[in-house]
């Protein structure tokens, strides 16, 4: 269960990306300023697979990782390697056509099943790895969300909240707070949910324009609903916090 919006408007990206995840994976490490292929780059990294779910390049883009669960359980846990070491190749990509050509030459059976955005201030591309074929997608609406908790009643119930928000013409900071909001009615179902063996673990928020990239990492408060201040790193490299 993940849940992922963006906004382009003025040459500018903003993405908000709210991860789920089991209880028992380790924490995150906290984001960073690397280079990829001498590409200046921000991400979290997951010490369990050393990839990432969500990275942001100098080249103008962001690469967002979500999981698939339409695939049979079998399909889902077979996977050789780790999706978030994917995230890390596709981000080298400095256009949408030069993402096609290394997704083409991508074997997928070495992975779990996946949702892959590729996004920029202009543009928003994805891919679906169902364990059977991997599609090219073009998404109809500015946020995505996955659910292996009752799929069809989650991803109805977020896309109730996702499209109301819409309508409401909310700023990025305070869409990015009401994704950070723990619904007590529907522990479960929220874009910031709790459940016994899983749970929200953190929060991205990324603005990206011509002058740079600021990265902002909530992490959940691990002894309550809500989350811990932000850590915020930037490129062109300024005050992290």
């Amino acid at each position: 269960m993940c849940t992922l919006a963006w906004r382009q408007q003025q040459d500018q990206l903003w993405v908000c990306f709210n991860r789920d995840e089991q209880r028992s994976r380790p924490a995150a490490e906290p984001p960073s300023l690397d280079e990829i292929d001498g590409s200046p780059c921000i991400f979290a990294r997951d010490p369990e697979g050393g990839g990432t779910w969500f990275i942001a390049s100098s080249k103008g883009f962001v690469v967002a990782l979500l999981n698939n669960y339409a695939a049979s359980r079998e399909v889902l846990e077979k996977g050789r390697r780790s999706r978030g070491t994917l995230v890390l190749s596709l981000s080298t990509a400095d256009s949408i056509s030069n993402a096609r050509d290394q997704m083409d030459k991508l074997t997928a059976a070495d992975y779990s099943p996946f949702y892959l955005f590729l996004l920029s201030s202009t543009q928003a591309h994805a891919w679906s790895w169902d364990g059977g074929a991997l599609q090219s997608l073009s998404p109809d609406e500015p946020y995505w969300t996955s659910s292996s908790f009752r799929p069809e009643e989650v991803q109805s119930y977020r896309r109730q909240v996702l499209e109301a928000l819409s309508k409401q013409h909310l700023d990025n900071a305070s869409i990015a707070k009401e994704f950070r909001r723990f619904d007590q009615g529907a522990p479960e179902f929220g874009l910031t949910m709790d459940r016994e063996k899983t749970r929200t673990m953190s929060q991205i928020e990324l603005t990206m324009n011509s002058t740079g990239i600021e990265f902002s990492y909530h992490a959940r408060d691990p002894h309550g609903t809500g989350y811990l201040s932000p850590s915020t790193v930037s490129w062109p490299a300024g005050e992290s916090s």
